[in-house]
């Protein structure tokens, strides 16, 4: 009768170790992976914010700058201005520019 033979224990375990450490490598890529697009879809919601606090600044400045000419006019002519026709001034401006 002939004699079984078996896979040898230690080429088979050293192919099972050669197919998770595949495996691990492949999750480690692809961790890396998903954590380059969390950054980038982090930073673009960064970039959005600050345009949109840049945007917020801007408006704001430009009202402070508004309420400053107004006081100045009131100054210079020694009765009171109109702020909405001077808004509206300001915004006509604003859109030729």
């Amino acid at each position: 009768m002939p004699a079984l033979r078996w896979p040898r224990p230690k080429k088979e375990a050293a192919g099972i170790i050669d197919a998770a450490n595949k495996r691990a490598a492949a999750l480690v890529d692809e961790a890396k992976a998903a954590a380059v697009v969390e950054a980038d879809r982090i930073k673009a919601a960064a970039s959005a914010e600050i345009e949109q606090e840049r945007a917020r600044a801007q408006e704001e400045l430009m009202a402070k700058v508004s309420q400053l000419a107004i006081q100045g006019a009131e100054k210079i002519l020694g009765a009171e201005v109109d702020a909405s026709k001077h808004a509206a001034m300001l915004a006509s401006l604003t859109v030729e520019s």
